[in-house]
């Protein structure tokens, strides 16, 4: 791909950023990937724990 002389545009902006060198530079990304992995069962866990809302009668108003 040709190099873009003039970044007028988000668009091009976007696309010239260099996400991948911050992502591999920095540990926060890591830390927040790992942190996630390592939570989700947890929150799994307290979402199915949570009772379903009783249905209220007909009658009642």
């Amino acid at each position: 791909m040709a190099q873009m002389r003039y970044l007028y545009t988000l668009g091009a902006m976007i696309m010239r950023y260099p996400l991948r060198e911050h992502v591999n530079r920095n540990w926060v990304y890591k830390a927040y990937g790992i942190g996630l992995v390592l939570c989700l069962p947890l929150f799994a866990k307290i979402t199915a724990s949570i009772p379903e809302p009783k249905k209220k009668d007909a009658g009642h108003h």
